[in-house]
């Protein structure tokens, strides 16, 4: 292959996935990758995923991925398409690369200049591959022969027609308040929206957050509120959350996934 790729291997491989730990799924995976790259450096960065949560997915990898060095080989399976003729993308950015499906979960990683590419099956799959669990059969091997450098991407592999997917932004509203939609909820019960200062910027002067007929307020610390007290900040990504000291926003306000938040600003 003629070489397009500023990535340059550095034997370090991360893993997202909806999988979890009570089965073996994890650990077939790692077996497959180290059968095939002995001396590869194996990190779990997440498998406790939401199932087929793919903009869960994007989530954790897109603000993990940036504290790992250059040449680190990000592989992320959320697939609620496996087996179908989906394909399957590498992507370099910044001189790293992510090994993923081609289901929109790049276009919530990864912004501005991305060089994707779409290999066709290749000798690094396991023989008789199966239609469930390509993260064994298709991932592990794929993941070895790229961090291992037997596979480069090149110049006449280049694909422009992946999956972008839906990238979820504040919405301004005509009477002047910003829609929020909640991404995630993790596990202390915090709703993390898509209010993204790297995107949206700094919230602006007197905003507060609406809940229905409840007004949250913006604070830098949960410590700014008295015990159970209810709150907004920027989180350590960035993202405006909506947190409960001591407690879960998720359950006193029962948000989930999907739900529409207002964000207003005081005159």
């Amino acid at each position: 292959m003629t070489h397009d790729c500023e990535w340059r291997p550095n034997g370090l491989v991360t893993w997202t996935t909806d999988f979890g730990l009570q089965n073996a799924f994890v650990g077939t995976m790692r077996g497959v990758f180290h059968s095939q790259f002995p001396e590869g450096r194996w990190v779990d960065l997440t498998h406790g995923i939401p199932a087929q949560d793919k903009v869960a997915g994007a989530f954790e990898l897109r603000h993990a991925h940036g504290y790992f060095p250059s040449g680190t080989l990000h592989v992320a399976i959320v697939d609620p398409g496996v087996g179908t003729d989906r394909r399957i993308l590498v992507a370099e950015q910044d001189g790293h690369l992510f090994l993923l499906p081609d289901n929109g979960l790049l276009g919530g990683v990864l912004d501005g200049e991305i060089r994707v590419w779409a290999p066709e099956s290749a000798p690094w799959e396991l023989p008789n591959r199966g239609f469930t669990f390509h993260g064994r059969d298709v991932f592990a091997p794929m993941a070895a022969a790229l961090a291992g450098g037997r596979l480069i991407p090149g110049v006449e592999d280049r694909f422009p027609h992946w999956d972008r997917g839906q990238v979820l932004r504040p919405i301004l509203q005509p009477e002047g308040h910003f829609e929020l939609t909640i991404l995630m909820v993790d596990r202390f019960g915090n709703a993390v929206t898509n209010w993204d200062v790297s995107h949206s910027g700094p919230l602006p002067g007197g905003a507060e957050v609406r809940i229905g007929s409840h007004a949250v307020p913006i604070v830098n610390t949960y410590a700014e509120v008295p015990c159970t007290g209810v709150l907004a900040l920027i989180d350590s990504h960035g993202h405006l959350e909506i947190a409960q000291r001591n407690g879960s926003a998720a359950e006193y306000f029962a948000l989930g996934v999907g739900d529409v938040l207002q964000l207003r600003i005081k005159p």
